[in-house]
């Protein structure tokens, strides 16, 4: 028996001696290159690491001939991730309160008009209400460079790890890029405040996209009809366990609708529900007999039931990150966080149907000159984070 057994295990044993082997070649040649009596050892192997260090840096950032991650993502990806969907979300996030705001643009108009009333609808009045508009955005472009620093920090800490035998050089390594990583995040914060301060010094009544912006949007959303923008697998969950309980399905989303089949041959088609006036409400995280999932809800505000006879459609997933990421998606087709001020929107106008035209028309334009401004940033704070923090800790 015990050489049946020792016949059976010797193979394994050798081929874990042999990959163990090759892989302390590399350090092996590193260590037959060492000479005690050269002074300028210390000096080549800091050299060495140095350059080690960086170059998996740019390959962590850039994502090539880096040491890929099968189980999540990592580096550069993840970097790739906030700045596409976690940005986005986020500035959709932002709630205007729309009592407040239609009080505030009645009270500024009758204020900038004085003692004489108004005959045309003042400039004035649209500038003080976009400007406050526009301030609410700084916070989330801040957070946006914190999660991107928290990134690069997790690299560090991971290359660092790979020279963990220099103990002394892997510490000082890892103090210095985070020093250089704090003062870049703070150097990026003040170039996007002055960002800001450009977009709150003028505005830009003569943008191409300001006058016919709601036009341009309906004209790409037509032209955007039944393009797919993403596909997937979720889980959905009804009232009623009898009507199906929880169950997974393949969903597809494009322009206009959602559409979800039995599964990913898109041959059993379960529903194609259209995407006109449905809004997204935000879930907590539930715990089942399953475990815990991330979910979220759509419904429709305007109508009784989203389809069928079912109020919303829940979906859910185990990864959070993966939900986020259809929540940015939802976005592109024009379905937008509910932000619950909307189904009870006061008039602060009394009986003055010129004054409630004003009232309409420069809520209009600030909706419009807002959306202008949402989409420059999310053009321009990757732009200034990539260029500020990215590239001079790469060099």
């Amino acid at each position: 028996q015990l050489t049946n057994h020792i016949r059976e295990t010797l193979p394994s044993i050798r081929q874990s001696l042999m990959e163990q082997i090759i892989k302390l070649e590399p350090e092996v040649i590193d260590i037959k290159k060492f000479d005690p009596n050269d002074p300028n050892i210390k000096t080549k192997v800091m050299m060495s690491a140095l350059y080690k260090f960086s170059d998996d840096f740019q390959s962590a950032v850039d994502g090539f001939g880096y040491a890929i991650d099968l189980t999540e993502l990592s580096g550069g990806c993840r970097i790739n991730s906030i700045f596409h969907e976690k940005l986005p979300l986020k500035l959709a996030k932002v709630e205007f309160d729309e009592n407040e705001i239609r009080r505030e643009i009645s009270i500024t108009i009758r204020n900038v008009s004085g003692v004489r009333g108004s005959i045309f609808t003042p400039n004035m009045a649209f500038d003080i209400i976009c400007k406050k508009q526009i301030k609410i955005f700084h916070d989330p472009a801040d957070e946006v460079v914190d999660l991107v620093c928290d990134e690069l920090r997790a690299i560090i800490s991971k290359l660092c790890s790979g020279i963990s035998k220099y103990p002394n050089l892997s510490e000082e390594m890892d103090r210095a890029c985070r020093t250089i990583i704090a003062e870049c995040c703070e150097k990026c914060k003040r170039f996007i405040s002055v960002v800001f301060e450009g977009e709150l010094a003028y505005i830009n009544t003569r943008h191409p996209d300001f006058e016919s912006a709601s036009v341009k949007k309906k004209g790409k959303k037509e032209g955007e009809s039944g393009q797919v923008i993403r596909k997937g697998i979720m889980t959905t969950t009804n009232v009623s366990v009898l009507k199906g309980g929880s169950r997974d399905y393949w969903f597809v989303l494009t322009a206009d609708c959602l559409v979800w089949y039995k599964d990913d041959k898109e041959e059993d088609l379960k529903f194609r529900l259209l995407l006109e006036h449905v809004k997204l409400r935000e879930d907590s995280t539930k715990g089942g007999m399953f475990g815990k999932k991330c979910s979220f809800s759509l419904f429709n505000p305007n109508a009784k039931n989203l389809f069928k006879d079912q109020k919303q459609l829940e979906l859910s997933h185990e990864d959070s990150e993966y939900i986020e990421s259809w929540k940015s998606s939802f976005l592109r087709a024009g379905v937008y966080p509910d932000k619950g001020a909307e189904s009870a929107v006061e008039t602060f106008t009394g009986n003055d149907p010129h004054m409630e035209r004003n009232v309409e028309k420069i809520r209009s334009m600030v909706d419009s000159y807002v959306t202008i401004v949402r989409n420059l940033i999310m053009d321009r704070v990757p732009k200034a984070i990539c260029h500020v923090v990215v590239h001079s800790l790469r060099t």
